[in-house]
C-alpha cells in the first residue's frame, strides 16, 4: 500500500468505523505501509495476535490488547474523535489500557495507539525517559520529519515493526545530536567561508545553539529565536539587528518584541554583535530550530562548538557520545 493510497483511505473511513469494526484492517494498512508483519499471514512471527489475551495488573480484571507483538509493542484502537481534545483524551485512554496489559505481556518496549487519525508511539525502553511520537495522517502522506525529531514518518513506523531498539531514546538522542551538530555546522563554515573570523562565529553559533536549546526547555519563552529566524528568512538584511536586539536582552533581562526575557548570566551573551544571515543561513537555522534540543547531549555546547575553528573536539567534549566525535568534522571542514 501506497502513502497516498493510506491517507486517502482512512481521512474517510476513519469516521465511518468502530474501533471493533476496523483496528485489525487499520492495523494491516499500517503494516502494509512499511513491509510488518500481519497476523495469520505466511511469514508472521510466533507470537503476533489480534485480541492477546491478558490480566490487568493490579486488578482481577481481565482484557485483551488489540495487536500484540512480543519484544515490539501492544497496540491499542479508539474510535476517531474530530478534536484535538476528545483525540487526546481517547488516546491517554488507551495508553493507560495498553499499560495496564504491559506487565503480563512481557512489557515490551512500544505502545502503539491510534484513532485511525493519528498514531501514537510511546517509548518504554528500560532505564530511559518515555518519548511519544505523534504521526498524522499529513506526516504518513508526505513521510514528513516528525516534529521535534530527526526521524521522518514512515521510519518510526518501520522501527515499530521490524527495529523497536531504533527508537530507544538513547540512541534517538545520539542520532539528533549528530543532525542538530551538522546543520549548524553547515551554516558555521558558511560565514567562516564569507570572511568571519572562527572564533567569533563559534561563540555566535554557541549562543544561536544555546537560545535554541532555552526554547525548548521553558527557559526562552513565547518562541523567540524561531520567530526572530522566521522573519529573517523574508527579511535576511534584518537579521543582524533582530539576533543582536534579542542577545542584549538575554544577557541583562529585559523586554524583545513585547516579551519579558529572563537574564542569562555567565558572559555567553555579551556585548559583541550577531553577523548577518543569508536566506540560506537563516533558513537552515530554522530547520534546526525545529528539533528538540531538550534532547540533544549537552556537550554540544562545549567541545563541540569549538571544532568551528579547531581540528577536533576537547575539553567536554571528551566526554560526549559518539555522535559529537563523529560529526565534529562538520564543523571544521573549510
Amino acid at each position: 500500500m501506497q502513502p497516498q493510497e493510506f491517507t486517502a483511505k482512512w481521512r474517510k473511513r476513519a469516521f465511518e468505523v468502530t474501533e471493533e469494526q476496523a483496528y485489525q484492517e487499520h492495523y494491516a494498512d499500517v503494516a502494509r505501509l512499511v513491509g510488518g508483519p500481519i497476523p495469520g499471514q505466511a511469514g508472521a512471527p510466533h507470537g503476533l495476535t489480534f485480541q492477546a489475551g491478558v490480566s490487568k495488573v493490579g486488578t482481577t480484571d481481565f482484557g485483551k490488547a488489540d495487536v500484540y507483538l512480543p519484544g515490539h509493542f501492544i497496540w491499542e484502537a479508539k474510535r476517531a474523535q474530530k478534536t484535538a481534545g476528545a483525540r487526546a483524551k481517547k488516546l491517554g485512554e488507551a495508553l493507560a489500557q495498553a499499560m495496564l496489559y504491559a506487565y503480563d505481556l512481557g512489557s515490551p518496549p512500544l505502545i502503539v495507539v491510534t484513532d485511525f487519525v493519528e498514531i501514537r508511539v510511546h517509548t518504554l525502553f528500560n532505564g530511559t525517559m518515555p518519548r511519544t511520537f505523534r504521526i498524522t495522517l499529513d506526516d504518513i502522506e508526505h513521510n514528513q520529519v516528525l516534529e521535534g525529531t530527526s526521524l521522518r514518518a514512515l521510519d518510526v513506523l518501520r522501527f515499530v515493526f521490524h527495529a523497536p531498539a531504533e527508537l530507544d531514546p538513547r540512541l534517538t538522542r545520539e542520532r539528533m545530536t549528530t543532525e542538530a551538530t551538522g546543520q549548524v555546522g553547515a551554516v558555521a563554515r558558511a560565514m567562516v567561508k564569507r570572511g568571519h573570523d572562527r572564533p567569533a562565529v563559534a561563540h555566535f553559533m554557541l549562543r544561536v545553539v544555546f537560545a535554541m536549546f532555552a526554547e525548548d526547555i521553558g527557559l526562552l519563552k513565547d518562541r523567540l529565536l524561531t520567530a526572530v529566524l522566521e522573519r529573517s528568512v523574508t527579511k535576511p538584511a534584518q537579521s543582524e539587528s533582530y539576533l543582536t536586539e534579542l542577545f542584549a536582552a538575554m544577557a541583562t533581562g529585559g523586554e524583545f518584541w513585547g516579551h519579558d526575557v529572563t537574564h542569562f548570566n555567565g558572559g555567553l551573551f555579551d556585548a559583541r554583535p550577531a553577523f548577518p544571515l543569508t536566506v540560506e543561513d537563516a533558513t537552515a537555522l530554522l530547520e534546526a530550530a525545529k528539533l528538540d534540543w531538550s534532547q540533544v547531549e549537552p556537550a554540544i555546547f562545549g567541545g563541540c562548538s569549538r571544532a568551528v575553528w579547531k581540528r577536533r573536539c576537547v575539553g567536554s567534549a571528551a566526554r560526549t557520545s559518539r555522535a559529537c566525535r563523529t560529526s565534529s568534522g562538520s564543523w571544521n571542514q573549510s
